[in-house]
């Protein structure tokens, strides 16, 4: 028997690029990734290409690698494995709980994975919502709502997962609101776990494509299939999309293929995931104390330090977006001046509340947050045009066309750049 109480499936990318705060951390973030499992005390699988599998093992001894028998390379256009080649260890496993999780996850520190978790997995499947940052030690944390990063379940689900699994892949879209609709239709309660959580850099999200338009339709149909053989009431996710995966499951193919239908797929989400996500749970809480025994202090427990506050921080950003939005610019700022005490270094933050006070007419401190969203991460072109037109508005023209100049040298398809020197050079 297994010394571990979990068992985790994952598929670890030979190559993973990650900014924090502006700074290239990339395999470092990876190794925190691991070491985040390995500190929760999770045995870890990655279910990788074979090619790849040689310089992973080397980078990461602690973790068991198998080979994929295939990939969905044909959809994505990368050797991502499809979910039935995770599940297939784990239903070998010998730990009574497993699971699948994104490879880009830092766990939180917390004995509640080991003590806690395996009592409320028994007939429920456990996922969460994870915390996005753009500063992985100091930023604030947004919980990413539209989608969900890992599962606990028992070995019993996995079996009973591999039945509608293909076509299904990790990494790929539509994969993270199948399992647990198809586990829901075993039976199975879903729990949604507030703490202990996980934590995320935040990067560049995949386009809608055809992959994840066909994704979506072979969601749909999942979910017309199944609900017709279920002989009890619904699980109030799949009666929540329902109606809708019906209409998408009769589309023809044309009219899907070519983004007819994008803006109905997209509901799926709207009522999914609030339908999932009404039950939830939180294990005992831990006192992480930060630690420092890497030089950059990139540990997992440092991660979660400050979590409430860095939270609250978070939230209280995004009430600022939608106060802003609904026309209380003086409740937005006030929310926006709280976020920026207890997080002053977040590169969306300073964007954020800088272009805000661009838009008041407020250009000196809106020029100052600009100028520190820009030290923060460099190779980030969103702040250049907005302190450009800050600066041209404080009379600081020269200094504006700057930075323009510099913007376009480094990006030359930069054409919002190049449309307002063309209108300062102009004199306007």
């Amino acid at each position: 028997m297994s010394t571990s109480a979990i068992a985790v499936a994952t598929s670890i990318p030979p190559r993973l690029a990650r900014r924090d705060a502006g700074r290239a951390i990339d395999g470092a973030y990876q190794k925190l990734c691991v070491r985040s499992w390995i500190d929760c005390g999770f045995r870890v699988v990655s279910v990788n290409h074979p090619d790849e599998i040689p310089d992973l093992a080397a980078a990461y001894p602690e973790v068991s690698f198998v080979p994929a028998g295939r990939d969905a390379s044909a959809v994505s256009g990368r050797r991502t494995p499809y979910i039935a080649d995770l599940l297939g260890p784990l239903i070998e496993a010998p730990e009574g709980v497993v699971g699948i999780i994104n490879s880009d996850l830092v766990f939180e520190p917390s004995v509640a994975w080991q003590t806690w978790l395996p009592r409320i997995v028994e007939g429920a499947v456990v996922t969460g919502q994870r915390h996005d940052a753009t500063s992985i030690l100091d930023g604030t944390f947004r919980k990413y709502y539209w989608g969900f990063d890992f599962f606990f379940f028992d070995r019993r689900s996995a079996r009973d997962l591999l039945e509608t699994a293909a076509p299904f892949a990790i990494g790929l879209p539509w994969w993270d609101y199948w399992l647990p609709a198809a586990l829901s239709l075993k039976g199975r309660q879903v729990l949604t776990l507030e703490r202990p959580t996980v934590a995320h850099l935040i990067h560049k999200e995949p386009s809608l494509d055809d992959g994840w338009r066909q994704l979506a339709i072979s969601f749909a149909m999942f979910i017309v299939q199944e609900a017709a053989k279920f002989r009890a009431p619904l699980p109030q996710g799949v009666s929540a999309v329902l109606p809708l995966c019906h209409l998408l499951a009769q589309m023809p193919e044309l009219r899907w293929r070519h983004r007819g239908a994008d803006a109905e797929i997209s509901q799926i989400a709207v009522r999914y995931v609030p339908a999932i996500t009404q039950t939830t749970a939180s294990g005992p809480e831990d006192d992480i104390a930060p630690v420092s025994s890497s030089p950059d202090g990139l540990v997992p427990a440092n991660v979660f330090r400050r979590f409430a506050e860095r939270l609250s921080s978070g939230v209280a950003l995004e009430r600022a977006k939608h106060l802003e939005r609904e026309g209380n610019t003086a409740e937005a700022g006030a929310n926006f001046q709280n976020a920026l005490e207890s997080t002053p270094r977040d590169f969306d933050l300073l964007c954020a509340f800088g272009e805000f006070l661009l838009r008041q007419g407020n250009t000196a401190v809106a020029a100052d947050l600009l100028r520190r969203a820009i030290e923060s991460d460099p190779d980030h072109r969103a702040p250049h045009g907005p302190l450009a037109i800050a600066l041209y508005q404080s009379a600081a023209r020269a200094e504006a066309i700057q930075v323009l100049e510099k913007a376009i040298a480094k990006w030359p398809d930069f054409d919002a750049a190049r449309d307002l020197m063309a209108k300062f050079s102009g004199g306007a």
